[in-house]
């Protein structure tokens, strides 16, 4: 699925595990805001802002008759459980092993990243 096949109504999940909606040219997150349709690339990565907003799955949802996003937000755990899974991004980790432990790349960067280089004497 591309960026070009979201339609207004389709509910995405995030990265971060949130929910949005594509409306016209956006999807609004149902916790943060919005974020423009220009934020994503071809393959529904979040470029220009946070990639914890990469789109993951998306969704269809049943016909809501007009309902807004504030009666959405209202009733999602009833209507969560209604949805139809459209597409899924799956990924593979990539690894790191030193010595005999291997190690999630993106966690093991993630718990280096403030420490200093050791000086030798």
């Amino acid at each position: 699925m591309t960026k070009s096949d979201l339609k207004t109504g389709m509910l995405v999940k995030f990265r971060n595990k949130g929910y949005g909606f594509v409306f016209g040219f956006s999807v609004v997150s149902l916790n943060q805001g919005g974020l423009e349709m220009s934020y994503y690339s071809d393959d529904l990565k979040c470029i220009n802002y946070d990639s914890s907003y990469d789109i993951m799955e998306i969704n269809s949802v049943p016909n809501l008759s007009g309902a807004g996003l504030d009666w959405w937000i209202d009733n999602q755990a009833r209507l969560l459980s209604k949805v139809s899974l459209l597409w899924k991004r799956y990924e593979t980790k990539e690894t790191i092993k030193i010595g005999e432990i291997t190690y999630d790349k993106s966690e093991f960067e993630n718990a280096v990243k403030d420490l200093k280089p050791i000086n030798k004497l």
